[in-house]
């Protein structure tokens, strides 16, 4: 019995790695639309307008004849919270 639990195990764990196999090779050759080295980050750091610096530097790059196409976001101001931060049904860090 228990070489039968040990050849079915071992038959199960050779198709899941077949299978994960096939989807990280899928994952690493699969055509995303877009180059990855074609990608500008900016990061804007400080308490600025976000809202109205994209807007103009977004209608800046618009007017750049060589850039095909334009797609701006953000994370407006959010952050990870401080480490001292507490709530009410939650212990303090110590």
């Amino acid at each position: 019995m228990l070489v039968i639990f040990q050849f079915v195990t071992a038959i199960v764990l050779s198709i899941a790695s077949l299978v994960f196999y096939q989807q990280m090779h899928f994952i690493h050759s699969k055509n995303l639309g877009y180059n990855p080295t074609e990608i500008i980050k900016i990061d804007i750091n400080g308490a600025r307008d976000v809202h109205q610096i994209l807007e103009n530097f977004g209608s800046e790059m618009k007017n750049n004849l060589h850039i095909k196409q334009l797609s701006l976001t953000g994370d407006f101001g959010i952050r990870e919270a401080p480490s001292d931060l507490c709530w009410e049904r939650r212990l303090p860090k110590s």
